[in-house]
């Protein structure tokens, strides 16, 4: 006895998933690669020297390419945790003064710095660099953080 022969159409049904699958994969990478994997600074504002001068006459309301300065400058500025274990004269001397943070119960304070927005996948974020002070005034870690 012979069987019947499946219909064609659940065949295009299943050819059609796969392309529309195959689709969505390949957009969903790119959208991955432009936003979730680029750094903070975004994929259009390649890396730059760090500047001291140009990190403290930096101004956040800058409406041009000026406003991704210190995103530009951050991987140079933060390489081999070049902070780390500075005095907080140097620091000021290198980055200026930041908002001051106090915390008692670890007996360790932090400057934050502005580093401007960051446009990512779930939303619009602040970027900052924060910079640790030990209760020696000596640099002890730093971080970046979105908020």
């Amino acid at each position: 006895m012979r069987l019947p022969r499946p219909p064609a159409i659940p065949l295009i049904r299943i050819a059609c998933i796969g392309l529309t699958t195959t689709l969505f994969v390949i957009v969903a990478l790119i959208a991955w690669a432009l936003f979730a994997g680029s750094s903070v600074r975004g994929p259009r504002h390649p890396p730059i020297a760090f500047d001291s001068a140009i990190w403290k006459a930096w101004d956040d309301t800058h409406q041009d390419d000026r406003r991704w300065l210190r995103q530009q400058m951050l991987d140079d500025l933060l390489r081999n945790d070049r902070l780390v274990g500075m005095s907080e004269p140097n620091v000021r001397d290198l980055l200026g003064e930041g908002q001051r943070l106090d915390w008692e119960s670890t007996n360790t304070w932090t400057w934050t710095y502005f580093l401007g927005s960051d446009m990512m996948p779930d939303g619009y974020y602040l970027v900052f660099l924060e910079v640790e002070f030990d209760a020696q005034n000596v640099v002890r870690s730093t971080r970046v953080f979105r908020d």
